[in-house]
């Protein structure tokens, strides 16, 4: 049945009856996952096994003696054969046996109950076999206003709410046949059948015919967790009078949602799948003894405001877990299944991709697998019902990227995801995720070594990354990584990097310079979806001590003895600052800072100089150079006590490559 009782076809099913033994599960149990995860336009590829219509008993078409028409007439207290039945008339309005009409009684022996009936138009041989026309139950005069299952036709329409209706009147009236018990009284349609595992096959319809019996059926299966109901029906099922004819279902006819889960809107709702293309649908499995399986195919659709579609191209569309699973007893359901790729809103598309994921909706036990994560302050006990997951690959924030692979974010596995009525709850702590130096932030290499994120509610409530990251000013080493702890921003939805050298830095920079960084440096990065920047705030000393500078157009080198010290030296990248509308990277930015070039003395090939002139500035970069600068001044040296000097202006130009 459809959400609110709304009414959906069912086809009539022909399979017929045959000889061969039937079986059952019995017991109760968990379900295995069969579902992979749906829910963000993915079709599954899936091939839908057939009902099982394994014969039960000894059911065959009835044998029509050969002969002409009855002689004589019918009066109440007379016995007719229809089909494999023998009916006792109880009166008759026409007694013609070409055209008898009245109403009457079946005994079906596995029932232990008699059925009254209403016939019309029959004809009856010499052997007092119907050979033509259709018995049918009386319905019960209460049952007038309820929708009629036909339990002959080639279609028929169900309701939520008539079965409902059917279930609380047999319920009502206490027209319930309980297996071994004999009644005496006849019975009107619809009548109840009990079973071991708690469910009501009521019996709507009933009709006789010269070869066969078929039944139209349908059970109304309480949720109570949820205050809803789910609808089954069948027509057209077999019976004789050793049983049902074949193992049938009783399908669910069309998707529904469960009502009910909380006040709130905003939460998630469940989605019980009917039978399609590539769904094993809903249904209870009708055995030759009673009650077999009922089997749960279902979509958890989870709310935009917890998480969305990765990616999310459409604004009405949600994240579905899909789970399937089998049992005996309504109340002992565990399934698995899968959740799609999504994003929590808000985080800077941080998001997860579940593959084993639980639905626990069991009042009397918890998963094996089920472990409820530091701080959770819910149901612990066996009445727990939501969603687990051992499993989980999470996707890191927009803005992190690795050099293997710049396209897309980085992820990582994490466990013991917990999703319950009030939200998700969970900690993620990952450690060595992205090795030194793949990890690319903002531009800068670097590693993510420790990952941890606290969700409450569905919000995260804390999150922190730990690594160590270069600067492009050295060569990627591990002498010169400097470690970083970035908070996750909640107000700006970004996270923000704060590196304070904690010890001094020695580096290889250009022309040969050594690098020293003082603990006094400071280093910024933010990181976000729409913004990714980095800036450097440098203080320390550059020498040329003992290196050598190359004379232009020649193979002469000229000794150095050069250095200097310099504050506040940045250096700066900011992605949205494009250099031109087909640049895929922003913009690098140098900043001079203030440059001292006091004692010791400075030489050059051996003779003392002086420097005046000093300038860093940032020149245009070429080929693959990201950015470039230079350093200026002039030199001035005396070579005789001030009797022999000059001067000269030279510059000492670097750059930092892709």
């Amino acid at each position: 049945s459809g959400p609110g009782g709304q009414e959906t076809t069912a086809k009539k099913d022909t399979t017929g009856g045959g000889s061969g033994g039937g079986e059952g599960t019995g017991g109760s149990g968990t379900g295995a996952g069969v579902g992979a995860a749906a829910g963000t336009g993915v079709v599954v590829s899936k091939v839908v096994p057939p009902r099982d219509t394994t014969s039960c008993g000894t059911c065959t078409n009835a044998s029509i003696t050969p002969g002409g028409t009855f002689a004589g007439t019918f009066k109440a207290g007379d016995t007719v054969i229809v089909g494999n039945f023998d009916m006792v008339l109880v009166s008759v309005a026409n007694s013609s046996p070409s055209a008898l009409t009245g109403k009457g009684t079946i005994r079906v022996p596995w029932m232990k109950a008699s059925i009254s009936v209403d016939f019309s138009g029959l004809k009856i041989n010499t052997s007092r076999q119907v050979t033509s026309g259709t018995v049918r139950s009386t319905k019960d005069p209460d049952a007038t206003n309820i929708p009629t299952m036909l339990a002959d036709a080639l279609e028929t329409t169900v309701s939520k709410g008539g079965s409902a209706a059917l279930d609380a009147l047999v319920k009502q009236k206490d027209k319930i046949l309980k297996m071994g018990m004999e009644i005496t009284q006849p019975l009107t349609t619809p009548i109840g059948i009990n079973n071991v595992a708690g469910f009501t096959l009521v019996v709507a319809d009933i009709v006789f015919t010269k070869d066969n019996a078929f039944l139209a059926a349908t059970v109304s299966v309480p949720i109570t967790q949820y205050n809803d109901t789910l609808a089954f029906g069948v027509n057209s099922l077999p019976f004789c009078p050793g049983g049902i004819g074949r193992r049938g279902t009783l399908e669910l006819l069309s998707d529904f949602e469960l009502r009910g889960l909380v006040p709130n809107p905003n939460t998630l709702s469940v989605v019980v799948k009917a039978r399609g293309p590539q769904r094993d649908g809903t249904y209870i499995s009708w055995g030759c003894n009673g009650f077999d399986t009922l089997s749960l195919d279902v979509d958890v659709m989870l709310p935009r405001g917890w998480v969305v579609p990765r990616p999310d191209n459409d604004p009405n569309k949600k994240v579905a877990a899909r789970f399937a699973g089998k049992t005996t007893d309504w109340k002992n359901w565990i399934l698995k299944g899968g959740l799609t790729p999504c994003t929590f809103p808000n985080t800077n598309g941080m998001g997860m991709e579940i593959t084993d994921l639980i639905l626990d909706i069991s009042d009397k036990h918890n998963a094996a697998e089920m472990v409820f994560p530091a701080g959770y302050q819910g149901d612990k006990t066996a009445a727990f019902t939501g969603l687990f997951a051992g499993n989980v690959t999470l996707f890191l924030p927009d803005g992190w990227r690795t050099f293997d692979d710049p396209s897309k974010a980085p992820s990582v596995q994490a466990k013991n995801l917990l999703i319950s009525r009030s939200g998700l709850c969970a900690e993620f702590r990952v450690a060595n995720v992205i090795q030194y130096p793949k990890a690319d932030l903002a531009k800068l290499t670097g590693s993510l070594d420790t990952i941890s994120v606290a969700i409450v509610n569905s919000s995260v409530t804390q999150a922190y990354m730990i690594g160590k990251l270069n600067l492009p000013v050295a060569t990627a080493t591990q002498g010169t990584a400097l470690a970083y702890k970035a908070l996750f921003n909640v107000a700006q939805k970004r996270f923000d990097f704060t590196v304070k050298p904690d010890q001094d830095i020695n580096a290889s920079l250009f022309a040969g310079a050594k690098l020293s960084l003082l603990q006094t440096s400071l280093i910024s990065i933010s990181l976000s979806s729409t913004d990714r920047k980095f800036d450097l705030s440098l203080n320390g000393s550059i020498n040329w001590d003992g290196g050598t500078i190359q004379v232009p157009n020649t193979n002469r080198k000229i000794e150095l003895e050069l250095g200097a010290k310099f504050e506040n030296l940045g250096l700066s990248y900011d992605h949205n600052k494009k250099p031109n509308p087909q640049a895929t990277a922003g913009t690098f930015t140098f900043k001079k800072g203030t440059w001292s070039f006091a004692s010791p003395q400075k030489k050059i090939a051996g003779f003392p100089i002086s420097l005046s002139g000093v300038a860093f500035e940032q020149i245009a970069p070429k080929g693959a150079e990201l950015c470039a600068a230079q350093l200026k001044f002039t030199i001035n040296i005396n070579l005789d006590s001030n009797k022999l000097s000059g001067s000269g202006s030279f510059r000492i130009q670097g750059a930092i490559e892709k």
